[in-house]
């Protein structure tokens, strides 16, 4: 059997933040299988879950801080 392997791509949010690249969360999501919400800066919680839902491939999200599972 053939390992899984996944791709983990941070989205950008602080644009100072220069240790690795990061994406627009709108480009990040497309294709993806599962979102993981690990924190609870302002700009994730103005950021719509319907729309980052339409261009993922599946609906698994994962919200560790609430932000938006507790707002649907």
């Amino acid at each position: 059997m053939v390992p899984k392997t996944y791709d983990i791509i941070p989205v950008k949010i602080n644009k100072d933040f220069t240790e690795f690249p990061l994406f627009p969360a709108e480009e990040t999501v497309e294709g993806a299988d599962c979102l993981v919400l690990l924190v609870d800066h302002k700009e994730f919680k103005e950021i719509k879950l319907d729309a980052l839902l339409k261009k993922m491939r599946g609906s698994l999200i994962i919200d560790t801080r609430g932000i938006w599972l507790s707002n649907e």
